[in-house]
This record gives structure tokens, C-alpha cells and sequence, in this order.
């Protein structure tokens, strides 16, 4: 089986996933969404506002709406500001500071490395299964032996 996981294409406009980050890339953060405390923490990017913030906790305000806008994304089809440490993920017409955005991953980031479509991956994942489902037939002789 392959032993790289594909990272599906979804041709939004901003960059994909960092391909080289390694599982020790990520770190354990609660500095994104303090208004959904149930959500943190979370594995994220180690990124510029990660590095700067999050042994600052205690600083970042609980109102985010006193914030400038660091981007701007879609919610439910309207625009709404990106602000710093919000916990909105980048989505198709986002545009921000990427490095003031959270970007989830997990400690397995290290094993992508290709960027296929879905239709792509799905397909390989398929072949590739039938070749291993094949290898447990019997073969003739095994067929034959009572």
C-alpha cells in the first residue's frame, strides 16, 4: 500500500498545506477561538502568530471585534472579517494573512506530500486495494489439494 498520503486539491487561491512541515511542525494551541473555549486545544502550523502568542495566552483579548481585520473570508455566503486569533478557517475566497490564520493539522502532516484531486486519490486507493485483495486468491494448487 502507499506509504504517502495525497493532499486533495481544492484549488481555493491560497497556498496549500506547508508540503515540507513535519509532525514536530505542529504544537498544541488555544490561542485561535477563545470565544469557543470547547475547541481549544488544537493541533496547528507552528506559524508566525502561533510562535508570537502562544506562551502569551493570558494577553489575547476576549473581545476579538476590538481587533483589525487581519482578512476578510465568506460565512453562510457573506463576507466577514478575518480577525486576529478568530478561530475561521481559510475557506474558497478567503484572503488574509496567512500567517495570522489558523491552520488545523495534525501530527501526521509529515506523510503528505502529493496534491491530487479527490476523483485521483480516490481511484488510486481502489487499485491499489485490489492488488492486495488479489493477492489472498488461492492459487491452483492450493485450489486442488483436498
Amino acid at each position: 500500500m502507499q506509504e504517502r498520503v495525497p493532499i486533495v486539491s481544492f484549488h481555493w487561491g491560497h497556498p496549500p498545506a506547508d508540503r515540507s512541515a513535519a509532525g514536530d511542525d505542529t504544537v498544541l494551541a488555544s490561542i485561535f477561538g477563545p470565544e469557543f473555549p470547547r475547541f481549544n486545544p488544537m493541533r496547528l502550523q507552528r506559524n508566525r502568530v502561533v510562535a508570537e502568542w502562544n506562551d502569551r495566552l493570558a494577553e489575547i483579548p476576549a473581545d476579538l471585534d476590538s481587533l483589525e481585520p487581519v482578512g476578510t473570508t465568506f460565512v453562510q455566503g457573506q463576507e466577514t472579517a478575518v480577525r486576529k486569533f478568530g478561530l475561521l478557517p481559510a475557506v474558497a475566497g478567503t484572503r488574509a494573512d496567512w500567517e495570522e490564520m489558523p491552520w488545523l493539522m495534525g501530527q501526521g502532516v509529515g506523510l503528505l506530500h502529493d496534491v491530487k484531486p479527490a476523483a485521483d486519490i480516490v481511484r488510486d486507493m481502489m487499485e491499489q486495494a485490489e492488488q492486495v485483495l488479489t493477492g489472498f486468491r488461492p492459487t491452483t494448487t492450493e485450489q486442488a489439494q483436498p
